[in-house]
């Protein structure tokens, strides 16, 4: 339950301030060509959302003996709060170059993440790739709004 309940809540709150439709979010931010919208994103984001969850629920149900676990558990915390930052800074604030430097951040704590995680248990870890290919496209995504703010000013 604690999975689930940490998981829907960052998701809850990045879903605050992300639209599935994010190109008609702001118009004066130029994003990218490639941001996945409507049906696509919903999809991706369930698949994800689902494969995090039982990532973390695995973590949090293997014996207290692992050394890894603490680390790994701090880690998914770690990741729940960055994203949150995140997306509240990018369409929150329209902060789209602070978003960027917690972004990076945030790309750092999932591979720590999935290392920590496999040390755990692997299949947690192998439940998690798929998330790092997402946040390095989110990273792609949120340099593409960056530079074309940084552009526009």
């Amino acid at each position: 339950m604690t999975a689930i309940v940490c998981v829907a809540m960052t998701s809850i709150w990045g879903f605050i301030f992300v639209d599935p439709d994010m190109p008609g979010l702001d118009p004066t931010i130029n994003y990218a060509w490639f941001v996945p919208t409507g049906p696509l994103f919903s999809t991706i984001w369930l698949t994800l959302t689902l494969c995090m969850t039982a990532s973390f629920y695995l973590v949090l149900r293997s014996p207290p003996g692992n050394s890894a676990r603490s680390l790994a558990i701090i880690a998914f915390i770690a990741q729940f709060i960055l994203k949150s930052i995140w997306a509240w800074l990018l369409f929150g604030q329209r902060a789209p170059i602070a978003g960027l430097y917690v972004m990076m951040l945030f790309v750092i704590c999932v591979i720590a993440s999935i290392w920590l995680t496999a040390r755990v248990d692997r299949r947690a870890g192998l439940l998690m790739v798929p998330y790092v290919s997402w946040v390095t496209f989110i990273l792609l995504l949120t340099m593409s709004t960056a530079s074309a703010v940084g552009r526009a000013s």
